[in-house]
């Protein structure tokens, strides 16, 4: 089966055709020109790149990671599409996205594996094209396991995670630190209680519905180890919006699962106008967990693409309803669309299981 993926500019829209090589093609190129840096220019990357590998790490090798981390964070965002989705019609499958790495989410986790007196065992819930994989894995500190329920997600991330580091950074690199599942984590194949000292969940959990929440927070329990680290980053509404008013106003247990109707513009010259919400509502019946429907109409000599979404908004004080007694958040951060390439804001958090 062939894939294609496409980047989404800063309104998490635009697209590009794109290989699923590691070299930037020049429409890509100029997509990375067009986001800017999202480098925090309160962090010297070299230096905290030289704080998280080990002490005897040569000059070479702390260059070398620095340099994939640089990448890895400024990647243009990705969308992974098959040869009949890039055609007019309806799509009705999200075969997944690929974000870049964010800086507040990732220093964490790699503070975590360097600081760490023994070797981490790290599951990646959903893990994209494998950035955070990759960075636990280049600490030497991390064996990495990670869960991709897609198929085409799980054969690009295996490609970036182990080309990257073999042809970047160290051909001798052991290669059974790191290893991809293609499978669901909630359906995941038996696993010892306590296998993880840390799980990474990375704009996953939004596409849960509320049974599927349940399910995957019994999972983390019995997964990971106490005193072990969750990093968990999802999608929170951005203040006074629609999806803001709707989760203010909902009277349920999990307030901010929902359906959203997004609507753009696509110029001749490939240009997107801005995202136009339509629609916020509870989800039917039948629109359960990342329902998915995305329709291009031709009006005259522009694309209108119609996106039909349900998902699962979270807070702070709903995401510590849902971990309950079972875990103490240690950090909070929220994440500005333009620093994760969407149209709302995230929030991302450090919990420890007691």
């Amino acid at each position: 089966m062939k894939y294609h993926y496409r980047i989404l500019l800063a309104t998490a829209l635009s697209f590009f055709p794109v290989s699923s090589g590691l070299s930037m093609t020049q429409e890509e190129q100029d997509a990375q020109k067009a986001l800017g840096s999202t480098i925090s220019p309160e962090l010297d990357l070299r230096e905290f790149v030289k704080s998280v590998v080990p002490d005897d790490s040569s000059d070479k090798y702390i260059d070398n990671v620095t340099k994939v981390w640089r990448n890895t964070i400024n990647s243009p965002k990705r969308e992974i599409l098959q040869d009949n989705d890039l055609q007019l019609g309806v799509g009705e499958k999200d075969y997944g996205y690929n974000f870049p790495s964010i800086l507040c989410i990732q220093k964490k986790l790699l503070e975590f594996c360097a600081q760490a007196d023994h070797e981490v065992h790290i599951a990646d819930v959903g893990p994209g094209f494998g950035y955070d994989s990759l960075m636990a894995l280049l600490t030497k500190k991390a064996k990495v396991t990670a869960f991709e329920k897609q198929e085409a997600q799980c054969e690009a991330l295996q490609f970036t995670v182990k080309q990257t580091i073999f042809t970047q950074v160290d051909p001798n690199f052991p290669e059974d630190k790191f290893s991809a599942l293609h499978a669901d984590f909630l359906e995941a194949p038996t696993l010892q209680e306590h296998t993880f000292d840390g799980i990474n969940v990375n704009k996953v959990i939004h596409f849960f519905n509320p049974k599927e929440s349940k399910v995957f927070k019994e999972k983390i329990n019995f997964f990971l180890k106490p005193g072990g680290r969750l990093f968990l980053t999802c999608l929170t509404p951005s203040p006074d919006t629609e999806i803001d008013k709707f989760m203010k106003s909902s009277k349920e247990e999990f307030p901010g699962y929902l359906f959203y109707r997004l609507e753009t513009e696509l110029t001749e010259s490939l240009q997107f106008g801005v995202a136009k919400l339509k629609e916020v509502r509870k989800p039917a019946d039948y629109e359960e967990s990342a329902y998915y429907l995305e329709t291009h109409k031709q009006e005259g000599s522009n694309l209108m693409v119609t996106i039909d979404r349900v998902m699962h908004y979270h807070t702070f004080e709903t995401l510590t309803r849902f971990l309950g007694g079972d875990f103490k958040i240690l950090e909070t951060c929220i994440i500005p669309p333009k620093e994760n390439m969407g149209t709302d804001q995230m929030i991302s958090i450090v919990a420890e299981k007691l």
